[in-house]
């Protein structure tokens, strides 16, 4: 990639609000990875707040053949947003906004930096539910989730994220504000364009808004843990469990090693000499 002139940055600095163009050291070294052990440094960070500004950024990178990195949360473990080839890391962490929570419509408006976990306990206040649960909910973004199609545990019962993406405002790479999809739960005209840029990384388009399906919140949830002397009698148990026409909400498994890793990591003691474990959740 070729370098721009200090110039040419401060050119796209003048076309952005205050502060949403970084090229300081300590602010590309915050930007150049997430969780996962691989790193690359952007030769600038993007922290857009609107759509608008989103374009202005990929219109420019357009122009001088740089690479743009989307990120979100920053909290992956497969290196998605690492900026390999440099360019520009453009992080949607400042486009928190949840701009509706719709009783009525049983739908949410969000921006794409809205943490996942956030937004759940907003909408269960009013006693909706948005089920898609990874496990980093309590940090990763709506539009981290939209882009890799994030699912959870119970994903078993209530499907991934792009089960519950209605609609999408995206910013294409040559600039192009796009809405598409709508805010009808059932929506079977034209194509499913919602669906296509679901799980796309950014590859795409950068997502600057979404409007997520949600549903009521069930009144009541029990989990179970059972410790169990083999992965086969595990396996065992859900084979049952389903056998009874009874469709968990969420449904986790785990072997001997993640057992012995969980409890290095934690130091408990529950489950020692189990080598299977089971959680089950119901609800309803």
């Amino acid at each position: 990639m070729k370098k721009l002139k200090p110039s040419q940055w401060e050119s796209l600095r003048k076309r952005l609000a205050p502060g949403e163009l970084k090229l300081d050291e300590t602010t590309l070294a915050a930007h150049s990875g997430d969780k996962w052990f691989a790193t690359g440094l952007p030769d600038a960070v993007a922290l857009p707040r609107t759509a608008e500004a989103v374009s202005t950024i990929l219109r420019f990178a357009k122009r001088h053949g740089i690479p743009v990195t989307p990120r979100a949360g920053g909290v992956g473990y497969v290196g998605g947003c690492v900026p390999v080839h440099g360019g520009i890391a453009l992080s949607v962490a400042r486009m928190r906004h949840i701009r509706e929570i719709h009783e009525d419509d049983f739908v949410a408006v969000v921006q794409p930096g809205v943490i996942t976990g956030q937004l759940q306990e907003k909408v269960e206040a009013r006693g909706l539910y948005y089920p898609p649960d990874p496990a980093s909910r309590a940090e990763c973004c709506i539009g981290g989730n939209i882009a890799t199609n994030a699912g959870g545990p119970r994903s078993l019962k209530y499907g991934v994220t792009s089960d519950y993406v209605l609609g999408l405002q995206v910013v294409l790479p040559d600039g192009a504000i796009v809405r598409v999809g709508g805010r009808t739960h059932k929506n079977k005209t034209g194509f499913d364009f919602p669906r296509f840029f679901t799980g796309t990384e950014g590859l795409l388009a950068v997502i600057t808004e979404a409007t997520l399906k949600l549903l009521p919140l069930p009144p009541y949830r029990a989990a179970l843990s059972i410790g169990l002397p083999s992965t086969r009698a595990a396996l065992r148990v859900i084979r049952a469990i389903f056998k009874t026409g009874l469709l968990p909400s969420a449904l986790e498994v785990a072997d001997q090693f993640t057992l012995r890793a969980a409890q290095k990591r934690t130091g408990s003691k529950r489950f020692v000499g189990c080598k299977g474990h089971v959680i089950v959740e119901l609800d309803g």
